[in-house]
């Protein structure tokens, strides 16, 4: 089990004073950051001077009272005593086989700039061994913890309804006879493009969304529907992962699974006089971040953002094949059965989009639907996080 030494927390009185941490802000153009920094045109990031990575820099002071909260916070403010909800009692699943986070629930509504969240403030958090969290519902989920935060036992946001996007982009795919493939969801990278239809016609992949430091805090993206076939519906693209954040003042322990993978895309189908329509595409990755002083992942722990597999495109003979959704750190394969109009994997890896859907062929079988993207984490902790266990993709 992950364990820390004790963590000593001084805590300054003192004024708010407005500034900004190097990197932390998106910008588009050079005059578009605030006073004193300028924008880094090649990863479009507010900075002091030194060049933006993909990693958090620390030569700038954060915007933070330190008199409330240890360390620079992302998606929400601890500190306005006006919206920042008091601490509940701790969670502790201990002998609770069904613990379930709904993230709808009005109780739980928090608002911080122009996104909604759920989040809850909570003295202490432990997900005991054998006594799993499941989250639902369609808005990402934050959990503020004034004490440690260990997980013995897995948290699951997977495949969740979430409402799209306006920047999620993926498309149905065509309609036709032999229809094509529906586009896989975006995120950190993007989807994959649909399978052909009969006659070559296919859709592109969904762009990828969302930031490297997940402000604000999203979801990934769905897969879109696969194409029309003469009157039959294509598969249904699959959902895209959930968005967890885990605060915590003093440390976090990971010793076991926290996953948020897209849903796998549901097949093509044979309707009347051959027609065949196109397989669903996977939903993209969601999002996982860590906030604490001190973050670990033993190597028993798992964080990862799988995107789900294309849907197989319809069949003129046997039925197709949906995409999986995984439920560990691998990639999720697409639908096949055979080498016709097979669905596109689901990615996990950050330097590879969701596999491109199967074309299809008149006649035969219709295209299959594009694999979801690899989702997004990231780790921001006071000093550097000690990684033991899996972390896919690789945190930004």
């Amino acid at each position: 089990m992950v364990r820390f030494g004790v963590v000593v927390l001084a805590f300054v009185s003192a004024c708010y004073h407005p500034s900004y941490r190097d990197c932390d802000i998106a910008c588009s153009e050079p005059a578009a950051c605030p006073s004193g920094l300028t924008c880094d045109m090649n990863m479009h990031r507010c900075t002091s001077g030194a060049a933006c990575t993909t990693s958090d820099a620390s030569d700038a002071m954060p915007d933070v009272d330190t008199s409330c909260w240890p360390m620079a916070v992302t998606n929400f403010d601890p500190c306005n005593a006006a919206t920042f909800p008091a601490a509940m009692e701790s969670i502790d699943t201990t002998n609770m086989p069904s613990y379930m986070i709904d993230t709808n629930d009005p109780t739980c509504s928090y608002a911080f700039g122009a996104e909604t969240y759920c989040l809850r403030h909570v003295v202490s958090m432990h997900v005991a061994s054998g006594f799993p969290i499941t989250v639902v519902g369609s808005n990402p989920l934050i959990i503020v913890s004034d004490n440690d935060i260990v997980t013995e036992d897995t948290i699951t946001a997977s495949a969740i309804a979430a409402p799209r996007s306006n920047s999620c982009t993926a498309r149905p795919g065509p309609a036709e006879n032999s229809a094509g493939g529906g586009a896989g969801g975006g995120m950190r990278l993007a989807g994959g493009d649909g399978g052909a239809s009969g006659t070559g016609n296919k859709t592109p992949g969904g762009t990828a969304i969302g930031t490297a430091m997940l402000s604000p805090l999203v979801p990934g993206c769905p897969g879109a529907d696969g194409g029309v076939g003469g009157a039959t519906a294509g598969g249904v693209g699959g959902y895209g992962g959930g968005a967890v954040q885990l605060d915590s003042k003093t440390s976090i322990g990971i010793e076991a699974t926290v996953i948020v993978a897209g849903g796998g895309g549901r097949p093509g189908a044979l309707g009347a006089s051959s027609r065949m329509s196109g397989g669903g595409g996977g939903g993209a990755g969601g999002a996982i971040l860590l906030e604490a002083p001190m973050i670990g992942v033993s190597p028993a722990g798992k964080l990862c953002a799988p995107g789900g597999g294309g849907g197989q495109g319809g069949l003129a003979t046997g039925a197709a094949v949906a995409g999986m959704t995984s439920t560990t750190c691998t990639a999720a394969p697409g639908g096949t059965g055979g080498s016709c109009g097979p669905g596109g994997f689901g990615s996990i890896d950050a330097a590879t989009p969701g596999g491109a859907g199967g074309a299809g062929q008149s006649n035969t079988c219709a295209g299959g639907g594009g694999g979801g993207a690899p989702g997004r984490i990231h780790l921001h902790a006071s000093s550097t996080p000690t990684l033991n266990g899996v972390v896919l993709p690789a945190p930004q």
